[in-house]
């Protein structure tokens, strides 16, 4: 399937279907290539030469007609999110060398003084005759570019060409969901994250209509109201919206909703039997894929009969992969090792980044060659989660190998980022980020400082100011002396429980 081909089939064919609901705000498919149209024309007067286009993320029609608007000129778009600190924001920029921004809200203060960027305002411009010729699509063309936390400070920039989002469009597909023009998506995820590619690709391959909402602290509940009043009928979530919406389950009824999705998080055995009440007609799917492996390469199909048996730890399983993917579970010598033993989850296939971008030495420590029997040698991904299957096949989730976490969204988090900048900023003191479970199971950021001599209001201050939100700790804990294990490294089991019982 060519996901370009098919979009554009849809902005032909059904110029009168809706396309998207935004703000309680309708626009069809023949009011979106009018849009696309509108930006191509200014993408190709002002970009001719650029092969990224870095497009600022808010919640309107001008910012999606952008993404959209740079495959149908052949370029990649690169999602720049307003609410990160600006020095993180420069640096994508600079990683990528980017000359143009797109914006809906220009606004200068999302990035440094210093910047030389040109932000590009695409409101109020002229809707010119359609114009949906497609350049010529070439399977290894870049289509946009993530950028996930990086253990040395530096964002890690994760390229998706063509042919890693048909594949995984396709083989998403080819699990066999009945969806057509009449369904009704839900869209609530941060564009710089990569679960919301699925949830607008998807039904604009089909010609259905995509109901958004803006992230922000009040989302989770706009996303039962708008899937309530607007009887949506496909929902991919992070589980840490239904601990939102939790104390509400016992009023909440969604009989129109035929698919119920999670990933970016561990999905609880205990949530999901509680949720499943609320939508009693869904298929409740849990899925699981990093942002190298384009979006999700498992999925498990649960249901009441078999949660028991299907989960680990409280933890709905991962399931088995889909398309063309293949995973298998690695030892510490890089070989499989058998089934119901713990390993490193490592995945191939076709959906798989081609490799970090200016980053040899982490492309060099993540993926690997290996020999498949009955398929030959096959390119490999470290996902860094340890994992196990169970003698049907499927896969499930039993932590990270490295230091890692999820936090709530489902925004990956290289803890070694956070003490890379707490180090930077306040020098000659130690610190080591652990990741601890709150009173609903969510995943929450602490600093660990060995020191008696930091204000915590300066160092909190700090990284407020440096990192993303969703990356600054909850709590800043003080520690004489950090606890050491038997191999003469800080003790983040022992730091975590002194957190635990106060004693920090």
């Amino acid at each position: 399937m060519e996901t370009i081909v098919e979009i554009r089939k849809s902005c032909i064919n059904l110029p009168e279907r809706n396309a998207f609901c935004i703000d309680q705000k309708y626009y069809t498919f023949g009011d979106l290539s009018k849009y696309i149209t509108a930006v191509r024309a200014f993408i190709e007067k002002k970009a001719s030469g650029e092969r990224f286009v870095g497009i600022i993320t808010y919640n309107d029609i001008e910012t999606y007609a952008s993404i959209l608007a740079t495959w149908f000129t052949g370029k990649a778009y690169v999602p720049i999110n307003p609410r990160n600190p600006p020095s993180r924001n420069q640096n994508i920029i600079d990683q990528l060398g980017l000359q143009l921004v797109l914006s809906s809200q220009p606004d200068k203060t999302i990035f440094p003084a210093h910047s030389s960027v040109h932000v590009l305002d695409t409101r109020g411009l002229a809707l010119s005759e359609i114009n949906l010729d497609l350049p010529e699509l070439l399977p290894e063309d870049v289509m946009f570019v993530l950028f996930t936390s990086g253990s040395t400070g530096i964002p890690k920039g994760v390229p998706i060409n063509r042919r890693n989002l048909n594949a995984y469009v396709h083989g998403f597909y080819n699990i066999g969901y009945r969806i057509d023009e009449t369904d009704r998506f839900l869209q609530m995820i941060d564009l710089s994250f990569d679960v919301s590619v699925q949830n607008y690709v998807l039904p604009l391959v089909k010609g259905a209509c995509i109901y958004t909402i803006a992230p922000g602290p009040r989302s989770s509940l706009e996303a039962y109201k708008i899937l309530d009043e607007h009887r949506i009928t496909f929902a991919k979530m992070v589980p840490s919206t239904l601990n939102v919406l939790r104390p509400f389950f016992s009023s909440i009824k969604l009989e129109h909703l035929k698919y119920s999705l999670f990933s970016g998080e561990a999905l609880k055995t205990e949530l999901i039997e509680e949720w499943s009440l609320c939508v009693p007609n869904a298929s409740i799917q849990n899925h699981y894929g990093p942002t190298e492996g384009t979006i999700d390469v498992l999925y498990h199909t649960w249901t009441r009969e078999t949660s028991a048996k299907k989960s680990y730890n409280g933890v709905i399983s991962i399931g088995k992969p889909f398309g063309d993917t293949i995973a298998i579970i690695t030892g510490e010598n890089g070989t499989e090792v058998p089934a119901g033993e713990k390993g490193e989850l490592c995945i191939a296939s076709s959906q798989l980044t081609t490799g970090y971008i200016k980053n040899p030495e982490k492309n060099q420590e993540a993926f690997f060659d290996y020999d498949i029997p009955g398929k030959g040698i096959m390119r490999f991904y470290k996902t860094g989660d340890i994992a196990f299957m169970d003698s049907d096949g499927d896969y499930f989730y039993a932590g990270r190998k490295d230091h890692q976490v999820k936090t709530p969204g489902g925004f990956r988090v290289e803890l070694g980022e956070i003490e890379f900048h707490a180090q930077k900023g306040f020098p000659g003191n130690s610190f080591v980020a652990v990741s601890m479970e709150d009173k609903l199971g969510l995943s929450q950021i602490h600093l660990c400082v060995e020191s008696h001599h930091t204000d915590t209001r300066e160092i909190h201050r700090y990284l407020k100011h440096t990192l993303p939100d969703y990356m600054v700790p909850v709590r800043i804990h003080y520690f004489e002396k950090f606890p050491l294990n038997t191999s003469g490294k800080t003790d983040r089991i022992k730091l975590k429980d002194m957190i635990t019982h106060n004693k920090s």
